[in-house]
């Protein structure tokens, strides 16, 4: 794997380490709303396919603290495990758990860093719309951000973004308009990518939110 990038965007990481699975960081929403997460996953390397899961829950507990469980499995690879936090630590306590094994940071990792990505393209404050197109160069290097079109899941308004580099689509994801958050990710990026793969591809397929 090229560690290189991953190394070189922790901290970036770091500050959008939930942004794939809860729609706190780059978004607004409250991370403590969410009742139950599950994304599918699927993994392309050395021509087969591993398919795996991520289910995440959340239960209200006393002296405004919240329960934590995650169930992970990705072919013969799994992981679960059940945490009690104080309510306002909940994003901590999932960077805890996520950094802490290394499974997880073997599939996050580039999605994480894939997320990072999209920093630029956020900061420059323009609304996302279909047919939007923006681009960046830097040492040699060209990022094209591309919105191709629009759907609605889970009643949210999301929209379709490729991000090419110099000319080759990396990364495809659907991203809810509002929150900001990735309902569908595809990694077809050999710099984020264990030597052997060639995809990783992740999608929300159920969402629940307390009120």
């Amino acid at each position: 794997m090229k560690r290189n990038k991953l190394v070189n965007s922790t901290i970036i990481v770091m500050t959008v380490v939930t942004a794939f699975f809860l729609q706190g960081c780059l978004g607004g929403t409250d991370l403590s709303r969410i009742e139950r997460q599950r994304y599918e996953m699927r993994m392309e390397e050395s021509g087969e396919v591993t398919a795996g899961y991520m289910l995440i829950e959340t239960t209200p507990k006393a002296d405004d603290q919240l329960e934590i469980k995650i169930d992970f499995k990705m072919g013969d690879s799994s992981f679960s495990q059940t945490m009690v936090t104080k309510t306002e630590e909940i994003g901590d306590a999932f960077g805890t758990l996520f950094f802490a094994n290394p499974t997880l940071m073997t599939l996050y990792g580039p999605l994480l860093a894939s997320q990072a990505m999209f920093l630029p393209l956020l900061m420059t404050g323009g609304q996302m719309s279909e047919g939007f197109r923006w681009e960046t160069s830097e040492a040699g290097e060209t990022l094209t951000y591309t919105v191709s079109s629009s759907e609605t899941r889970f009643g949210l308004k999301a929209y379709w973004v490729e991000i090419a580099r110099n000319g080759q689509t990396v990364i495809r994801t659907l991203l809810a308009e509002e929150e900001m958050f990735p309902i569908v990710v595809e990694i077809r990026d050999p710099e984020m990518l264990e030597a052997g793969q060639t995809s990783l591809y992740y999608e929300l397929t159920e969402l629940i939110l307390r009120d």
